[in-house]
This record gives C-alpha cells, sequence and structure tokens, in this order.
C-alpha cells in the first residue's frame, strides 16, 4: 500500500466530518461511487499532490485538499476517475499535468482542476481528435504557465491541433498574445524556437489554414488536403451521401432537404456543425474553379486529377478550401492552393 503523506492524514483526519457528510450525500443523490476505489484515488493520486503543495506553499494545503476531493467526488460521480471510469486520459490530467503545475495549483486549486478537467472531456468527446496529444503540449507547456489565463491559452491552441478546427480563431489570437516560450510550447515547437520563429509560424498558420507547424512549404499548386464526413452508422453526420455548397461564405454539407451541416476543416482536422436551412440561395461557384466529366479539378491556373471525382453531386469554394462531393460517398473532399499558388 503506498505511503499516506503526513500532512494529507492530518488534514483529512481534521475534515473527516465534513468529507464523509459529502460522500454520503453524493451516494444519497444516486451517484454510485465504490468507496474502495475513491479511498484508494485519495491515497495514491490526491494525497502526493497535497504533499508536493505543502512544501511550497503549507497555508494552501486545507483549500487545495478542498477543492480535490470535491472534483475528485464529481469525476467519479459521472463515471470519469476510477478504476471503472470511462475516459482514461481523465486520470493522466492527475497523473502527469497536475503534478506538473503544482504551484498554480496551490494558488489556484479550483480553476486549475476545473479547466484541465473539462479540457480533456470537451477534447474526449469530439470524434477524431486526439486527446494523447493535447495532454503532451499542455505537459509541456505547464512549466512555462504564470497563471490560469496561460493554460486556458495553451488549452485552447492544443485543442485546436488535437483536431478541434472551430477553434481555430481563438488559437490563433491566444498564440499571437502568449510569451514564446509558452506558444512554442502549446504549438508543439521545439524548447529552442527563437521568438522571431515563433511568431512567424503563427503569421504562417494565420495566412493559410493548410499550414502545419513543422511541415516544409509545399510546391505550388492545387492539392487534396484531406476530406471529411462519415456515414451516421460509423459516427459520422450523413445518412446519405451529401452535396456541398457555399452559403453565406460557409461550407454546407446538405442531406436533402432534411439536414444541413455547417462544415469547419483546415491542417488539423474537420468539424461539423447542425443548421437550419435558411432556404439561403447558394453562391455561385467562382469562374476560376471547375471541374470536368474526368474529374479534374481546377482552381485558377492550377489543377489536380481525382478520377474518383467524376460525376460530383457538388462542388463549393469559400475561397481557402474547394470541397467536392460525390453520389457513391458519405466523403466530403477537400483541396487548397498551396506553396503561394495563385
Amino acid at each position: 500500500m503506498t505511503e499516506v503523506p503526513q500532512v494529507f492524514a492530518t488534514l483529512l483526519d481534521a475534515q473527516r466530518d465534513s468529507f464523509n457528510d459529502r460522500f454520503a450525500a453524493r451516494r444519497r443523490g444516486g451517484a454510485r461511487i465504490d468507496p474502495a476505489a475513491f479511498l484508494a484515488h485519495l491515497r495514491e493520486t490526491v494525497a502526493p499532490l497535497l504533499a508536493e503543495v505543502h512544501a511550497r506553499l503549507p497555508e494552501r494545503a486545507p483549500a487545495v485538499l478542498n477543492a480535490l476531493y470535491d472534483a475528485s467526488l464529481d469525476l467519479f460521480a459521472a463515471s470519469l476517475l476510477g478504476p471503472e471510469g470511462k475516459l482514461p486520459a481523465m486520470h493522466r490530467v492527475w497523473m502527469e499535468l497536475l503534478p506538473n503545475a503544482v504551484t498554480l495549483l496551490a494558488r489556484e486549486p479550483v480553476s486549475l482542476v476545473g479547466c484541465l478537467c473539462n479540457a480533456i472531456f470537451q477534447v474526449a468527446q469530439q470524434r477524431g481528435t486526439r486527446p494523447d496529444l493535447w495532454l503532451e503540449r499542455i505537459k509541456s507547456a505547464l512549466p512555462h504557465s504564470q497563471s490560469v489565463t496561460d493554460v486556458l491559452d495553451a488549452g485552447v491552441v492544443a485543442a485546436w491541433q488535437a483536431g478541434m478546427p472551430q477553434f481555430r480563431e481563438p488559437a490563433l489570437a491566444a498564440a499571437e498574445r502568449m510569451k514564446p516560450t509558452l506558444a512554442s510550447a502549446a504549438l508543439g515547437l521545439s524548447s529552442e524556437t527563437s521568438a522571431e520563429v515563433c511568431r512567424d509560424t503563427v503569421a504562417s498558420m494565420k495566412r493559410d489554414r493548410w499550414f502545419r507547424v513543422g511541415t516544409t512549404a509545399p510546391s505550388p499548386g492545387l492539392s487534396p488536403v484531406g476530406h471529411a464526413g462519415a456515414f451516421t452508422g460509423f459516427g459520422g453526420p450523413f445518412s446519405r451521401p451529401p452535396a456541398v455548397r457555399c452559403v453565406g461564405g460557409r461550407l454546407v454539407a446538405s442531406v436533402g432537404d432534411a439536414s444541413h451541416w455547417h462544415m469547419v476543416a483546415d491542417a488539423y482536422g474537420a468539424w461539423f456543425r447542425r443548421v437550419e436551412d435558411t432556404k439561403s440561395k447558394p453562391e455561385p461557384l467562382p469562374a476560376e474553379v471547375a471541374i470536368d466529366a474526368q474529374g479534374t479539378v481546377r482552381w485558377g491556373r492550377s489543377a489536380c486529377k481525382a478520377p474518383h471525382l467524376a460525376g460530383h453531386t457538388g462542388i463549393a469554394c469559400d475561397g481557402e478550401t474547394l470541397a467536392v462531393t460525390i453520389p457513391t460517398s458519405h466523403l466530403v473532399f477537400l483541396f487548397a492552393r498551396t506553396g503561394g499558388a495563385a
């Protein structure tokens, strides 16, 4: 059995009645929390954190214990933490992230634990994301974070690059205002990256939504940059092959007249948000964009052969991304001009 730090045992004993009452109230409310598993979590996870806090800021230890206890109750009650937890990444927040942010934990325990646990839950819930990447980025960013605001900024940058393109704009804004060392960690750049290179990288990402950190500049031209969507039976948004169009400057994929999805896509992923059909008239395809009967896609002077897109059902362009749909697939095929192609 893990040896319990004396400070933890002392503080736990001092508030034992209060803690027991809170635990009992949760169980009376219907939460299925195994007492042995919860006690093991307190001993193995909370106690070491509390010992670290006490070693640095002893006066903050009681408040931290209360915050960690209540957060643990919430997560166990929601089956997000513990041996039966349905979100393994949540355990990593407690074992890998919080120990790397002890000073912040001591100062703002409720805010820090809340923002980290909520963030990993949101990242893990969205289809196609990479929670492990988010965890690694935040683990690297925490030593450079001076406040919970810094952690939130790093979190949104990491969430974007972990596969949540709907956060691209706030992530870029956060990357611009963060200190270069923190921005570099959140973006996945080397710890030796200079402030100038960091700024240039953010500028490149702002100019081109298909630019990825760590990649070399592609040759000028029109290139396939990915695909998005899936059949509902596989967790996707579409019950039948969709048709794509551009409405109000946004790419919209529709299944007949019944369901319509605003699509956001960039180098880090794709996201669909269901929208009401406003009966808005689709915007005409730009004159410089076309696809012929053989599936050759053209955008300005650039062209890309894609025979599988012959007989397309829809083609749309929002100025940054060209999207094509076909009658035999639930996917939306995406193209972009690269390397400064005009």
